[in-house]
């Protein structure tokens, strides 16, 4: 288990940083819906998902799969991203 006093300051800094470009891209995709945007979306959602594995913040990991199953179901068009998922989307971040 990673000492997560250690690492506490810099998985925050990391993770605004994550939550920012979320942000960003989930605000783009409102107004079009791109592959490339989606793309965007997944990875940094992966990389948080990773980042709060590491240091056992569990239920942020989990979040983050949620996260990542719904915009794989959109990238394999199995799901539409309706404004009701981009709603829930920001609320989460």
């Amino acid at each position: 288990m990673v000492n997560v006093k250690e690492y506490q300051e810099l998985f925050i800094s990391e993770a605004k940083e994550n939550l920012q470009l979320m942000n960003t891209s989930l605000l783009k995709l409102e107004k079009k819906q791109e592959p490339k945007l989606i793309d965007e979306l997944f990875r940094e959602a992966h990389s948080l998902k990773a980042m709060a594995a590491t240091m056992g913040y569990n239920k942020m990991a989990e979040l983050c799969h949620a996260l990542e199953d719904i915009l794989g179901e959109v990238k394999n068009r199995e799901r539409n991203l309706a404004p009701e998922i981009i709603e829930i989307f920001f609320k989460c971040f």
